[in-house]
């Protein structure tokens, strides 16, 4: 195909994932304004983190601090503005794309690498603004599954440990990804040293210890917590009625197909890998067929693993293999009917575009509460309304109040000769309240107001916004800043 239209894509893509971000500003959401806490008490308290995000499947079981110390710099650079931070993720997205290039044109040539990266870039507006964790594994993936594949072809030992140097740093970034990904490997891996009689490739596999020493460390300094946590899940789930055992495979199956992102629907991406299985096995592939087997190898063989876990298997799961993924479809293309290759491209790029429309329409709303322009606009509300001494609380449904509050936080070192007091009754008192979720509109703040802050009285000022965010101004006595607010109020980080 002509060389002008992938190049075409890829400069759309990159320009309207920088747009984006300069018109909309970086998500602001519980998920990421809790990275942003973690990287401000890690710079203002040095605090040696050796975990990171709790990781949603297992209770007691958390990410790697990976992610929260190659934000620092930008972070410390920004003196804490995520617009800084921000602009940092736009790099690593586009270090993602060289990556995407390097390794498509590494693995197959440059022309499949080309189409590879201009496809990946019309996605890179979907998660430019939104970068959490995950997105390290997707930075590493494909460069692990590189090395691995060469490793396999050509029993190169220090290709066995960088791949598995990697793979610790994938765990890092995302564990229930890298987890799965990890005992597929070593199965693997050990078959393959066993074939070929090099027992001494072994000893790479202290390569892991590096990347994963902060886990060994966590857990010997906290009474192996987060081993005892895995334990205890196994030990209770496997009576879990929620879905029968004879439907729950096809269920996960269909789960992971709607989450590689390659199409939005399970069908749709159901129909490119048939292609590929048909295309395989009627040996019209002429090249790179082991690199599709690996990849199957790992994509089923995380499914078979994941099987042993019942909850809910989010989407970010599995974005790791999207990179490879992007790369082996544009490959399969080679082998299919003119037709055929049309009409998956068309698709495809139908498909992007309308994404990136909407999204860039989202961007230019400035009122979305989710966006650090608007939570920075409330907390600057606060500040310029505020006298030199103040209080505030902060109520969010979820009752963490991240966003809001980091806000507020990053606000107070820009006016200098005001002092704000959180979570703490003084003479002048904000309440910052988000407004409730549709399908619970009683968590409205008025209860926690009234039986967890203690203060029952009306404002005298309220600053009300189109989302449905308030911020109300109170003015205390003496004796109602002494009554006590509920000591319970979370006020920190205790559930990262």
């Amino acid at each position: 195909m002509n060389i002008y239209l992938p190049l075409f894509f890829l400069f759309i893509g990159v320009v309207t994932s920088v747009y984006s971000f300069f018109t909309g500003g970086i998500f602001f959401h519980t998920d990421i304004a809790r990275d942003f806490l973690l990287f401000d008490d890690i710079v203002t308290n040095r605090h040696l983190a050796l975990i990171g995000p709790h990781a949603g499947g297992i209770s007691g079981v958390f990410h790697g601090p990976a992610w929260l110390y190659l934000n620092i710099p930008a972070f410390i650079i920004g003196q804490g503005n995520p617009w800084v931070v921000g602009t940092f993720w736009l790099l690593l997205v586009l270090i993602s794309m060289f990556i995407v290039w390097r390794i498509g044109y590494a693995l197959f040539d440059k022309t499949t690498a080309l189409w590879a990266v201009s496809i990946y870039s019309l996605y890179a507006i979907t998660y430019t603004r939104n970068l959490l964790n995950p997105f390290g594994a997707v930075l590493l993936f494909a460069p692990f599954f590189y090395c691995i594949y060469t490793y396999l072809r050509t029993s190169r030992g220090i290709l066995l440990g960088i791949s598995l140097f990697l793979l610790g740093m994938i765990i890092q970034f995302q564990i229930a990804f890298g987890g799965p990904i990890l005992i597929v490997t070593l199965i693997m891996t050990l078959r393959h040293i066993v074939r070929s009689k090099q027992y001494i490739h072994i000893y790479y596999f202290f390569a892991l210890l590096i990347p994963l020493s902060t886990y060994v460390l966590f857990e010997l300094r906290h009474d192996f917590l987060q081993t005892r946590s895995i334990l205890a899940y196994i030990r209770t789930s496997q009576n879990d009625p929620l879905i029968p055992w004879y439907t729950f495979p096809l269920a996960r199956a269909k789960n992971i197909l709607e989450s590689i992102q390659l199409f939005p629907y399970w069908w749709a991406n159901s129909i490119v890998i048939f292609i590929g299985y048909v295309l395989l096995r009627s040996k019209k592939i002429t090249r790179g067929k082991n690199i599709f087997l690996l990849f199957l190898y790992f994509f089923v063989g995380y499914w078979l693993i994941t099987l042993f876990y019942k909850g809910t298997i989010w989407q970010y799961y599995f974005w790791p293999f999207f990179p490879v993924l992007i790369m082996l479809t544009v490959e399969l293309l080679r082998y299919v009917t003119k037709f055929q290759r049309i009409l998956l491209y068309s698709i495809l790029g139908i498909g992007t575009c309308f994404i990136q429309f909407r999204l860039l329409q989202g961007a230019r709303m400035q009122i979305d509460a989710s966006s650090w322009i608007f939570q920075e606009k409330v907390a600057r509300t606060v500040f310029e309304d505020a006298p030199k001494e103040f209080g505030y609380f902060v109520f969010t449904p979820d009752l963490f109040g991240y966003s809001p509050r980091y806000a507020l936080i990053y606000e107070d070192r820009l006016y200098p000769k005001k002092q704000a007091f959180s979570f703490t009754k003084k003479r002048v008192t904000y309440l910052i309240v988000a407004p409730p979720p549709s399908d619970r509109l009683f968590l409205d703040g008025a209860w926690w107001k009234n039986k967890q802050v203690k203060i029952n009285k009306e404002p005298v000022k309220v600053f009300r916004y189109k989302n449905g965010f308030r911020v109300e101004k109170y003015i205390l006595s003496p004796k109602e800043q002494m009554q006590t607010s509920d000591p319970n109020l979370i006020q920190s980080l205790i559930f990262r």
